[in-house]
C-alpha cells in the first residue's frame, strides 16, 4: 500500500512540475524567456513529457523511458544510459 501511495504522490509531483514549466512560457520575465530561447529549451515539450511520465508510471518500462527521453530532450539534458530489464 505504501508503494501505491508513493506512486500517487510522484504523479502529483510530476504534474506540479509540468505546470511550473508551462507557466514559464507565459508568466515569466522577459529576461527568463530570452534565456530559455537562447539556450534552446523546449519547455512546452518538456512539460508535456513530464505529464506523460506521470501517467506512464503504471505503464511499461519502454513507455516510461520514452517519456523520460522527451523531458531530457526538452530541457537539453544529457541522456542517461539506462538498460531496461527484459
Amino acid at each position: 500500500m505504501d508503494a501505491l501511495n508513493a506512486l500517487r504522490e510522484t504523479r502529483r509531483d510530476l504534474a506540479r512540475e509540468a505546470d511550473r514549466l508551462s507557466s514559464f512560457q507565459t508568466r515569466s520575465s522577459i529576461l527568463l524567456r530570452v534565456y530559455v530561447g537562447v539556450r534552446g529549451y523546449d519547455l512546452p515539450e518538456a512539460a508535456k513529457a513530464l505529464m506523460r511520465l506521470g501517467v506512464s508510471l503504471f505503464a511499461s518500462t519502454r513507455e516510461r523511458l520514452a517519456d523520460r527521453a522527451g523531458v531530457e530532450a526538452g530541457l537539453k539534458l544529457r541522456a542517461c544510459k539506462i538498460i531496461p530489464p527484459d
